[in-house]
């Protein structure tokens, strides 16, 4: 799947779509994943970092909230490949910021802002932080 991912991107970028794009960031977001599920860890964190520093320049170009909610993909994504290596404080640390970025776009109130809540207080509960993590789920 990888490889295929990859062959398309290449293929876009024949076409004229630029690396910082949403397209490239999504495929490349699912090459990440990709890569860690074959526990290819090294590959999986530089390419989530990519998205992540990617999205952001996209961003900071047109804060629009299709942009805004690709890189709270980003980060969240970011968040669970920290989660599955066992660092659970760095998990925590992207999920929180992937929070932020869904209450931003969303508002408090989208069933978006309970699932990154949810992945909050598992990063919490990751590090023994139950009681932490109880409150945030009571929220």
């Amino acid at each position: 799947a990888a490889v295929n991912l990859a062959t398309t991107i290449s293929l876009l970028r024949v076409c004229g779509v630029e690396e910082e794009s949403n397209a490239i960031v999504e495929i490349s977001l699912k090459i990440s994943k990709a890569y860690a599920n074959l526990k290819w860890s090294d590959k999986a964190g530089i390419g989530f970092q990519w998205c992540v520093d990617t999205a952001l320049k996209i961003v900071e170009k047109d804060p629009c909230n299709e942009n805004l909610a690709l890189l709270g993909m980003c980060q969240q994504a970011k968040g669970q490949h920290h989660l599955m290596l066992g660092d659970g404080h760095m998990a925590y640390t992207w999920f929180s910021r992937a929070l932020d970025t869904a209450k931003t776009v969303y508002g408090e109130k989208d069933p978006q802002i309970a699932v990154v809540t949810s992945d909050c207080a598992t990063a919490l509960d990751a590090v023994g932080n139950y009681k932490e993590a109880e409150k945030l789920l009571e929220k």
